[in-house]
């Protein structure tokens, strides 16, 4: 009996030495992910940095020039659910607004265009923007200075413009423009 003690104890001490050595082994591992995962952490943050600071750049770049001093775009990225979600806000005197409360709609067509350029410009896509009747919701004293501000900014950034418009003032910064009519 004290030999079948012996061998069971030593079969437990033999049990026990290897699940230490394999705790060892995971709480190694986990150290490891724990690690790996703040470098994730890390390199996201600094991904959205970047993100943000080329984005908000671009649209207010092209905000000011319609809106000189008067609107601010931010990207806020906020944590919900244990997921990063990034709000799209528009500052005004400090005070966050809804583009589509603006009157006339030029403000949110200035904006939505502005957004379209910078997504473009910080995507892996080909440089290619497909406008439809842009402009159309901007003030006529400020329409020809909006369509300005797309040329050159897309001529700068070497964006290709493919524009379907009804607005003669829009067709100036062509440089080839198709009509299209009515087949009689």
């Amino acid at each position: 009996k004290i030999l079948q003690a012996e061998t069971k104890l030593n079969m437990a001490m033999q049990n026990v030495k290897a699940c230490k050595d394999s705790l060892e082994s995971l709480q190694a591992l986990k150290q490891d992910l724990l690690t790996m995962q703040a470098i994730v952490q890390e390199t996201g943050l600094d991904v959205q940095k970047q993100l943000k600071y080329n984005i908000e750049s671009i649209v207010n770049l092209m905000m000011d020039a319609l809106f000189p001093g008067i609107y601010t775009f931010q990207l806020v990225f906020e944590v919900k659910r244990n997921k990063t979600e990034c709000r799209l806000v528009l500052v005004e005197d400090g005070n966050e607004i809804d583009p589509l409360d603006s009157t006339g709609g030029g403000l949110a067509d200035c904006l939505a265009t502005a957004l379209r350029i910078a997504l473009l410009i910080v995507s892996n896509k080909p440089k290619v923007l497909f406008l439809d009747e842009i402009g159309k919701f901007i003030s006529n004293d400020k329409k020809e200075h909006f369509f300005e501000i797309i040329k050159k900014v897309c001529k700068d950034l070497n964006i290709q413009v493919i524009m379907v418009t009804h607005d003669h003032e829009a067709i100036h910064i062509a440089d080839k423009a198709i009509k299209i009519g009515k087949i009689d």
